[in-house]
């Protein structure tokens, strides 16, 4: 690549200070830590984690501002939430009690210009199709303005081939609400990275980085040749946002996200491990 990419890059909420190693998606109870670490060890922006047991809900309701200020005080950027809870409910089968768990994150982001919450279907929440999303789209259509209102964002993070997703839009003109593109994900699903981020174009509003090998997380550098694509595609699309790491963990967790942050910025340049 002629230039270096410039875009932010940080990290999950849970994976430079875990609760476990022995999975991911796991609210961090040395939340505080974990920021402090994260900002140490290079990385430029948090993004949190709206776990499963309801853990980042509960302690936004007590000590929202803590939150935040502990965020600022550790010298990081927070812009960005993925609400991986939704994947326990469905948008297509229960559509009342998904859009009540939006509303209630909704609520305790109040006041947080800007942000940009990633809702997963995978696990309960998958879609299957081309049709599926379009249900799932029409079924946000009314938080779009909204979102707008609020200065919000929703990035929908799902497996399926970029025309697919790119026809779904077409029936739809949204203007808070894109995609969420997840190199690892694409990669361990064989998809042409490079030719489904050209077709996504401007749909794709945020970007997590991982490597899958066998259907799990690795170490970025398995599949140097696809990520390398991805960066290049990106950025000649002009994606600016921001670069998420959803890694994977090992028995010493901050030297795994150095490791991993050092990979990827060799990668952008297009630096072959």
């Amino acid at each position: 690549m002629a230039e270096e990419m410039q875009n932010s890059i940080g990290i999950m909420q849970g994976r430079v200070v875990p609760q476990t190693l022995e999975r991911l998606q796991v609210f961090p109870e040395r939340w505080e830590e974990e920021f402090r670490t994260a900002k140490e060890l290079g990385f430029d922006h948090i993004e949190l984690l709206d776990d499963k047991e309801n853990r980042l809900r509960d302690l936004l309701k007590t000590q929202k501002q803590e939150v935040f200020a502990s965020i600022l005080r550790a010298g990081l950027q927070c812009t960005s939430l993925c609400a991986d809870q939704l994947c326990k409910y469905s948008l297509l089968g229960n559509p009342v009690e998904f859009k009540e768990r939006i509303r209630d994150l909704l609520q305790l982001i109040e006041g947080q210009a800007g942000f940009l919450v990633i809702m997963p279907f995978f696990d309960e929440n998958q879609i299957h199709s081309a049709e599926e999303l379009k249900q799932a789209l029409a079924a946000l259509t009314p938080f779009d303005e909204l979102l707008q209102q609020k200065g919000l964002r929703f990035a929908l993070e799902v497996l399926l081939p970029a025309k697919d997703i790119v026809g779904a839009f077409e029936e739809f003109s949204f203007g808070a609400i894109g995609m969420c593109y997840d190199i690892g994900n694409s990669i361990g699903n064989g998809f042409p990275v490079q030719e489904d981020i050209r077709s996504l174009g401007t749909l794709i509003t945020h970007v997590h980085v991982k490597d899958k090998e066998n259907g799990k997380n690795v170490r970025l550098g398995a599949h140097t040749k696809e990520l390398i694509d991805a960066f290049e595609a990106l950025k000649e699309i002009g994606y600016g946002g921001l670069l998420t790491l959803e890694t994977c963990i090992t028995p010493v967790p901050a030297e795994e996200a150095k490791t991993n942050l050092a990979t990827v910025k060799k990668l952008m340049q297009g630096i072959p491990l």
